[in-house]
């Protein structure tokens, strides 16, 4: 079997990596301005400041745009063919986040929650899916 292109599990990302696999999403953010930082940021850019912690990101999302792959280079990912991936935007801290974008979600759907998912290979990543509709 091959496995799956491993996450880069450098000790910036390591605590990402983990808090996933532990079925938790979690976003970098500057403690004192609380803006979102890309992931492996190891300095805010609007202070120069290290005070970087990663916290819990909100479970609903907006959907900013997706990419449908129907066929993949690598033997693990094309096997999963085809799937949908994309870019959400959490509404708490409005960090932009990659992810996988569950089939169940239409082209209208902008609404998602965020989820974990555990694939073959055992590599956790974010899943957006439906949000269940709410009864009025």
């Amino acid at each position: 079997m091959v496995a799956r292109p491993r996450p880069n599990e450098t000790h910036t990302y390591r605590t990402f990596w983990s808090d996933l696999a532990n079925g938790s999403i979690t976003v970098q953010v500057c403690d004192i301005c609380e803006v979102p930082l890309a992931y492996g940021t190891l300095i805010c850019a609007d202070h120069g400041d290290k005070s970087i912690s990663f916290r819990e990101a909100a479970k609903s999302a907006k959907v900013i745009t997706r990419t449908r792959i129907e066929r993949h280079p690598h033997p693990i990912l094309d096997q999963e063919t085809p799937y949908t991936i994309g870019v959400v935007q959490e509404e708490h801290y409005g960090a932009q986040i990659y992810c996988r974008i569950d089939e169940g979600c239409g082209l209208d759907c902008d609404e998602v929650e965020l989820t974990t998912a555990t694939f073959g290979d055992d590599v956790t990543l974010i899943v957006a899916t439906s949000k269940p509709k709410v009864d009025s």
